[in-house]
């Protein structure tokens, strides 16, 4: 018999300049933060967090604290970890207000959960917004100019506090002009971008050099919204020839994660995925089948697939029917190739060969 306890241990450390600050160092892309020495932290670094202890190992699966900035400022951020491989998803938030405050990372409660059953997920506050402080430049004052701006400057000093080398980097609306600095000036530290819901003049940089930055990782950002601001940048990225992958979300207004969050968590991790789904259903009686195996649908069925990959189906009818046709991802009356660029929906459509009155039924009608 093999047993397993269980001990869940609640941290909640003073600031390093008493000596009992704690950090949280990650070993690599995707591991969970582990609780570290004071001797390790930054300056006027605190920390609190809960750790999870299963078979003598001490794993944190939620974490806070503050960082104290390279210029003196105070940036709160918030990590959640359920142990899921891969590279950490940092979330950047937009100019949403509580009265007359930012609200700051807060404006991602909706997915910060949902996004932290298959991702390591950091989020924090911007300067003047949230729990951080109100120091140097306030980042809504924003320009491209031809070095990072401080806002830009804070996302990757915590990206550095916490050990992440490289991540999906997801910013909305302010928080998009920021994900796009960060592909600009520091495109080693990005995996895969998305700007959602963009500042109209403000997310994209107007200067050549720097969109060709964004035009090198065109395979790998999405641009997804629902209001005139993202229909602004999307139409003046196409007049300068960027055409990332765009989305966008019908019923919903600038803070789309907001209010579409299931629309809106299905794009983004559709995207960030490796894999793209496939769904099959039929009209009529038969059944589809996929060459690997995987899809094998008397009914509607859903397989998931490499990216990249290509799926071949072959419609089978069952007794009395034929097979009419394709529909979706595939069309004609062959065998269907369908390429897993992103989720994919097919229909096969059968007929009764005997339903049809007069002579040959169905079948005289399809020859034709």
């Amino acid at each position: 018999m093999i047993c397993r306890y269980v001990l869940v241990l609640i941290v909640a450390l003073a600031p390093v300049a008493a000596r009992a600050a704690t950090s949280l160092a990650d070993s690599g892309p995707g591991l969970l933060p582990q609780v570290v020495p004071a001797a390790d932290a930054g300056a006027d670094t605190t920390i609190s967090g809960t750790a999870v202890l299963t078979g003598g190992e001490s794993l944190a699966v939620y974490a806070d604290g503050f960082l104290q900035t390279s210029d003196g400022a105070s940036i709160y951020y918030q990590i959640k970890d359920n142990s899921v491989s891969g590279y950490p998803l940092i979330l950047l938030h937009g100019g949403e207000y509580i009265g007359t405050r930012c609200r700051g990372l807060s404006s991602w409660d909706p997915q910060f959960d949902a996004f932290a059953e298959h991702y390591k997920v950091v989020r924090l506050d911007m300067r003047y917004c949230g729990k951080s402080s109100d120091t140097g430049t306030n980042p809504f004052s924003w320009q491209w100019l031809f070095e990072a701006q401080r806002a830009t400057e804070d996302v990757i000093e915590v990206m550095a506090h916490l050990g992440i080398g490289k991540g999906h980097i997801l910013g909305l609306s302010i928080g998009s002009a920021v994900a796009a600095q960060i592909a600009v000036f520091y495109p080693e530290k990005i995996n895969k971008l998305i700007l959602a819901s963009p500042w109209a003049g403000k997310t994209l940089p107007r200067n050549a050099s720097q969109l060709q930055s964004l035009k090198d990782i065109r395979d790998k950002t999405m641009m997804l919204g629902a209001d005139s601001q993202y229909s602004y940048e999307l139409a003046w990225a196409a007049s300068q020839s960027y055409a990332p992958l765009s989305v966008f979300i019908e019923n919903a207004g600038h803070f789309v994660n907001r209010d579409q969050p299931e629309l809106f968590d299905q794009e983004v991790l559709g995207f960030l995925a490796d894999t793209a789904p496939l769904t099959v259903s039929i009209a009529g009686s038969g059944q589809v089948h996929g060459g690997d195996g995987t899809i094998a649908c008397p009914g509607t069925c859903t397989a998931t697939y490499p990216k990249a990959s290509q799926v071949t189906l072959v419609a089978t009818p069952a007794s009395s029917y034929i097979f009419n046709r394709w529909s979706g991802a595939c069309t004609g009356r062959k065998a269907c190739t369908v390429a897993m660029t992103d989720a994919k929906t097919v229909t096969a459509q059968f007929l009764c060969s005997d339903c049809f009155p007069g002579r040959g039924g169905w079948r005289v009608i399809l020859d034709r």
